[in-house]
């Protein structure tokens, strides 16, 4: 990881386990977060909420995975409604 990276930890519900090498991650300058998503018995209801009403997110922009920077530049602006893709 670089100085001054991000590490986001989704889920959990298994458990947690293992090493956690804090000093590498301290000298590192590095953050970790949570980040809570839900349950899976809101996924469902999402998902069949999205199926019954052909929901469609709005999207400003697409970006190829090449230009993926001007996609950040555009998130950083603020200048954007709706989601930002990168397609891989």
């Amino acid at each position: 990881m670089a100085p001054g990276g991000h590490i986001a930890l989704i889920g959990g519900l298994g458990g947690f386990g293992g090493d956690i090498p804090a000093l590498s991650l301290m000298v590192r300058n590095v953050t970790v977060s949570g980040i809570y998503v839900g349950s899976r018995e809101n996924f469902e209801a999402m998902n069949t909420f999205i199926a019954k009403t052909h929901f469609k997110p709005v999207i400003d922009q697409v970006f190829e995975f090449k230009d993926a920077q001007a996609a950040y530049d555009l998130m950083e602006s603020d200048k954007f409604s709706g989601k930002i893709v990168i397609r891989l």
